[in-house]
């Protein structure tokens, strides 16, 4: 979500807070002085609205509680409220996280702390193996490949190639300019600042979608140009009538939806939020960095748990190595498959992965796609056989004209479906 729609927000926060008829005057002047001690701290306007959201929401649940002389007995109600609540395992760990920094806060006077106070030091801020998200949910290179294949407009394409290829957090992603993608000898670096601060992240995958967006990106032309927002508005109005002006900063929900819409018509089921697109990535990336890699690739700290946990889900240590010592594998190193591709016929490198055809020659560049060619000539063969000689001349008419546009102009060429055009 961008920066500023986390500044309003969190205004929208204080205000509830300070017209709430079921907070106490007391546990309100402490919620807002918990507010700017994580400001003073510098946490991100995204983390602090996380963390002040569930003190507000637990402060209105339960009001009998004086939140500074809470004991132990009052952190274990709360914490049985949230227990109960119809809430996914990671929400509840995060409201005990809320607990702890708010109580680090108050107790030792440090939001960071390492030490935990011990009223709260009942509340774990991990969430337990089997509650964590299945191996089955992960979205996989092929799901992605198609999600592309199905989104209508580069925006959205080249959005979809960037949450899988860098695993960034959506509001990494979402402040980008296109000032932040810089030129490098095998593609881009995009400059992501996070919750840890700023990195670099190669870019040789997604290269050819943003190429494609940058050409068709409305600003392209304007003086502004590259100090402008990477992700804008194309359109007048959206989806419900309203008025949008082109090129400004694009709504972050109208981004996920656009993805979302995608994957309905890819067929695809799995959630495709952009937290299951890093959590995908993270898991499928521990099957070839280290763990220090891992932590400077999606921004963790250096002491983090997180590259542990996805090696685990990956099955890094124990699924190859059983497979190679039972003589079903060989020693070789898997290598992705949503990678650039080349062109068998005249060369031509660094095709989007998601590609059919070359976009020079025209050539099949994969063995699927030249089998779905020969299935579509040898309907279309017995199409003709059953039609009357005046149809068959109707249907190369039609045929003649598709293809006098399709060669004047290449991208008729490229957005025509074969297989639809042909069915």
């Amino acid at each position: 979500m961008p920066t500023q729609d986390w500044k309003v927000k969190i205004q929208k926060l204080l205000d509830r807070i300070s017209k709430s008829q079921i907070i106490s005057e007391k546990n309100k002047k402490l919620l807002v002085e918990f507010y700017r001690e994580l400001k003073v701290n510098d946490y991100s306007d995204a983390r602090i609205h996380k963390l002040l959201n569930h003190m507000v929401i637990i402060a209105e649940n339960m009001p009998g509680i004086d939140l500074e002389k809470a004991g132990r007995e009052d952190i274990k109600r709360i914490a049985e409220w949230v227990q109960d609540r119809n809430y996914s395992a990671e929400t509840k760990k995060d409201y005990r996280v809320a607990l702890r920094v708010f109580y680090k806060w108050l107790d030792l006077g440090d939001v960071r702390a390492r030490e935990v106070p011990e009223r709260v030091k009942l509340l774990r801020a991990t969430v337990k193996n089997q509650a964590k998200k299945l191996p089955n949910e992960i979205l996989t290179e092929e799901e992605v490949r198609e999600l592309i294949r199905h989104a209508t407009n580069p925006r959205t394409k080249c959005l979809i190639a960037l949450l899988w290829e860098t695993g960034a957090r959506m509001g990494e992603l979402i402040d980008l300019k296109v000032k932040d993608i810089v030129r490098w000898r095998h593609g881009y670096q995009l400059i992501l600042n996070g919750k840890t601060g700023s990195r670099r992240v190669p870019i040789i995958v997604s290269e050819p979608y943003i190429n494609e967006w940058l050409d068709k990106h409305p600003l392209k032309d304007s003086a502004e140009w590259p100090d402008v927002w990477l992700w804008v508005e194309v359109k007048k109005q959206n989806h419900r009538g309203r008025k949008k002006r082109v090129g400004e900063k694009a709504n972050y929900h109208a981004l996920v939806r656009d993805i979302q819409r995608a994957a309905k018509r890819a067929g695809i089921t799995k959630a495709v939020n952009p937290h299951n697109f890093r959590h995908s990535r993270a898991t499928f990336m521990a099957n070839y960095f280290t763990e220090a890699q891992m932590n400077q690739w999606f921004g963790w700290v250096p002491a983090s748990r997180m590259p542990a946990r996805y090696v685990h889900l990956s099955g890094r240590d124990i699924d190859r190595a059983y497979a190679v010592l039972c003589g079903v594998e060989g020693e070789e190193t898997r290598s992705p498959e949503f990678v650039p591709k080349e062109c068998p016929r005249c060369g031509l490198k660094k095709l989007p992965p998601d590609s059919k055809f070359c976009t020079r020659c025209g050539a099949p560049i994969d063995p699927r796609t030249l089998m779905e060619i020969e299935e579509a000539e040898r309907r279309i063969f017995e199409k003709f056989v059953m039609l009357r000689d005046e149809d068959v001349m109707k249907v190369l008419e039609v045929i003649t004209k598709l293809y006098k546009f399709a060669k004047e102009d290449p991208d008729v060429a490229k957005k025509l479906e074969f297989l639809e055009v042909l069915s």
